[in-house]
C-alpha cells in the first residue's frame, strides 16, 4: 500500500532503505527539510504520476515540496523499512545521539510470489502410504506454513521400495503458495514417469467434475483445492482431454501445453521429451489466485495437491 504522508519541517533529511536485516540498500538519499513523501513499493524511483517538467532521478516538484516514488523491480523483494532521519545519522556516535530522531515506516511489501512443491508416492495397487517422508533431501517440504499434521498433508513416502511389472502408483504434487503476495496463473507440469504408463481413467464415476468437463470422458487427474477448508482428498476431479476444464494428460512423444518448460524453465517441452505423457493442472488462471499464508495452512487455499496414477511396465 502506499506510504503514509509525514512532513520534516526546519531540518535537514536523510532518506534511507533498509533489508530484513537492517542493512541499508543503495546509497541514502538526502531530502529537503520539508518534503512529501508519498508513493508504494521501494526502492527509490520516480513516481512520474506526480513529476512536472523538473523531474529528476531521484524526485520531482520544487525546493519546498518533493515526491518520491517507491518502485521494487527486483524478483525478490528487498526492502522492509524505510528510515527518515532527521539531524545526524551516525548511529556509532553515541555523543551525538540526541541529535538523532528517525521516521521508520514498515512496509507490506507485496512483490515476492513464491510456491514451494512436493512429490511423493502416496498408494501402491490402491493401499495408502502412511506418514510423511521428509528423507528427500530437498528443504521444500520444511517450509513453517505447510499445514499440520504432515503425516497428514504431505502424506506420502519418497520412495514406494520395490514395485512389480503391472502394480499401480499413485502419485501426488503438494503444492503450497508460502510468499508475500498471491500466486497466479498456475499451470503445473508432471511428466509420468519412465518405464509407467498413465491410468487415464483412474478417477472415473468420482465427483464433483471440474467446470466445463466433458461428460463420458475418461477422469485421470484429481485436484484438491478449498478456500473454506483444508483438504485432505481430492476436491474435484479433471478428465484427460483439454475441452476446458483445469485437466489435460499430453499423450507421449506430444508437443506438452504452453508454459510447460524443461528444467532450465525456459526450454518449452518438445515432443522428443515427452516420452510417457505429461499431467498439465491449470490451477487458477484468469483473476483466481493463491494467497499468501498468514499462517500455517491458512488460508487454507494457500495449500493443495495434483494427484494421478500409473502403473509399472
Amino acid at each position: 500500500g502506499d506510504l503514509e504522508t509525514r512532513t520534516i519541517d526546519g531540518t535537514p533529511a536523510t532518506l534511507r532503505l533498509l533489508d530484513a536485516s537492517g542493512n541499508r540498500i543503495g546509497s541514502d538519499i538526502d531530502i529537503e527539510p520539508t518534503t512529501l513523501i508519498s508513493g508504494s513499493n521501494p526502492p527509490v524511483a520516480v513516481d512520474q504520476s506526480q513529476c512536472g517538467s523538473t523531474a529528476t532521478n531521484i524526485g520531482c516538484g520544487n525546493s519546498s515540496t518533493r515526491w518520491i516514488g517507491f518502485v521494487d523491480s527486483n524478483t525478490t523483494a528487498r526492502v522492509k523499512q524505510v528510515l527518515v532521519i532527521v539531524g545526524d545519522d551516525d548511529f556509532g556516535d553515541t555523543g551525538n545521539s540526541e541529535h538523532l530522531s528517525f521516521i521508520g515506516l514498515n512496509l507490506a511489501i507485496t512483490s515476492n510470489p513464491e510456491l514451494k512443491l512436493v512429490k511423493r508416492i502416496t498408494a501402491v495397487n490402491g493401499v495408502d502410504l502412511p506418514g510423511f517422508d521428509g528423507n528427500d533431501g530437498r528443504t521444500e517440504d520444511e517450509d513453517p506454513n505447510w499445514p499440520t499434521p504432515l503425516s497428514t498433508y504431505l502424506r506420502g513416502a519418497v520412495s514406494s521400495g520395490t514395485v512389480m511389472p503391472g502394480d499401480e502408483v499413485e502419485f501426488t504434487i503438494y503444492f503450497l503458495s508460502s510468499g508475500d503476495s498471491p500466486v497466479g496463473n498456475l499451470r503445473l507440469c508432471d511428466l509420468v514417469p519412465n518405464n509407467m504408463t498413465f491410468v487415464p481413467n483412474a478417477f472415473d464415476g468420482l465427483t464433483p467434475l471440474d467446470t466445463d468437463s466433458l461428460p463420458g470422458t475418461a477422469v485421470g487427474i484429481a485436484l484438491a483445492s478449498d478456500d473454506t477448508a483444508l483438504p485432505a482428498l481430492p476436491t474435484v476431479y479433471l478428465t484427460n482431454v483439454g475441452e476446458g476444464d483445469r485437466g489435460e494428460f499430453v499423450p507421449p512423444n506430444t508437443q506438452a501445453s504452453a508454459s510447460c518448460n524443461q528444467a532450465d524453465f525456459s526450454t518449452p517441452l518438445p515432443a522428443a521429451n515427452n516420452v510417457r505423457g505429461a499431467v498439465v493442472v491449470d490451477v487458477v488462471t484468469g483473476s483466481d489466485t493463491l494467497p499468501p499464508p498468514t499462517a500455517a495452512g491458512t488460508p487454507p487455499d494457500t495449500y493443495g495437491f495434483i494427484r494421478f496414477k500409473a502403473v509399472t511396465d
